[in-house]
This record gives C-alpha cells, structure tokens and sequence, in this order.
C-alpha cells in the first residue's frame, strides 16, 4: 500500500498525484492500492480538485482536520509512505518499491 499526504498548495503534490494514479492503474487493486490524502484544504478547494481527478483510480481522502499527518508525522508535502501489506522481502513489496523509486527519481524531487 502507498499512501501519500498532499496539500492543494503544494506544487510538487500536483505533479506526484498523476504519477501515482498512473502506477496504481498499471498495478491494479489486486496488487496495489494507493491512497492519496489531501490535509487542510477548504471544503470548496478539495472538492474542485477532486472534480479535476474524477477519472483518477486511486483512493482518495481528507484530512480536514491534520490529525492522520500528524500521527505520521508529516512536517512537508507530499509526504509518501510505502506500507507492506506481505512479509518484507517479497516480489511484490520489491517490485511496487523499485517502480515507484523510479518513477520519483525521474523527476525532480521537490518538496513544499
């Protein structure tokens, strides 16, 4: 499982959510699920992007409140986590981590 925290306002998310959604068709639920949080944005604000990403296939949410991030932690967006769901060390886990490591490394990394 992926599970990214994003923000409206955070460039960088924008550009990480296409890419996710991207894997997480090529993967299918059946090996991957992944699940984009978005933290903080207004009510008007999450529901325009979620209208822009109508067609997206991966999970999404909100936090509207901060508590999830900051149980994880989260001080800078996006933030992503990769969480095995399979003992660690298994094809799958290796394979999603080694295709998403690539994905992120081909473009610049950034953070907000």
């Amino acid at each position: 499982m992926v599970l990214t925290f994003w923000a409206l306002w955070c460039g960088p998310c924008r550009r990480e959510l296409p890419v996710l959604d991207a894997l997480q068709k090529q993967a299918g639920d059946q090996w991957l699920r992944i699940i984009a949080v978005n933290v903080q944005d207004s009510v008007a604000d999450y529901r325009a992007m979620m209208r822009q990403m109508r067609d997206f296939s991966l999970l999404q949410a909100r936090d509207r409140s901060g508590r999830i991030a900051a149980t994880y932690g989260v001080r800078a967006y996006p933030n992503l986590w990769i969480i095995s769901t399979r003992r660690a060390g298994s094809p799958a886990t290796a394979s999603a981590t080694a295709t998403i490591r690539s994905r992120r490394s081909s473009r610049r990394s950034s953070t907000c």
